[in-house]
């Protein structure tokens, strides 16, 4: 009985969170006048269309105008490694490890001389 009881009240909760009121109507947030690209519609049932303005991608992320996020994407535009360097930074860690380690292997040394002298004749 109280399982039965359970499930019609959790049922009961999720029917209801879904319902919207009569009064429900769609929000439509405002779009910033320098936005590139895109319009207000002619109809309102259509939210934008395309302009023949070209929207900058390469600097796509100052739409914002975010001083904080322009600060970000330069600072990571200037550490931004090529394959080629991160290559070579790779290459030269390897090599600088090669360097510490190699006084830690044994050593061995070794020489070798020969003289030869003429007799009396």
């Amino acid at each position: 009985m109280k399982a039965k009881l359970f499930a019609c009240l959790v049922l009961s909760m999720f029917v209801t969170g879904c319902m919207v009121g009569p009064d429900y109507h769609v929000a439509k947030p405002p779009l910033p006048p320098s936005f590139l690209g895109v319009r207000e519609a002619a109809q309102p049932n259509t939210p934008s269309v395309p302009t023949d303005r070209s929207a900058d991608l390469a600097r796509w992320w100052r739409q914002f105008e975010d001083p904080t996020l322009n600060r970000l994407v330069e600072e990571a535009l200037k550490a931004n490694l090529s394959l080629a360097l991160a290559e070579a930074s790779l290459r030269q860690a390897r090599a600088l490890r090669g360097v510490a380690v190699a006084g830690l292997w044994p050593s061995a040394t070794a020489s070798a001389a020969y003289q030869r002298q003429a007799g009396p004749l």
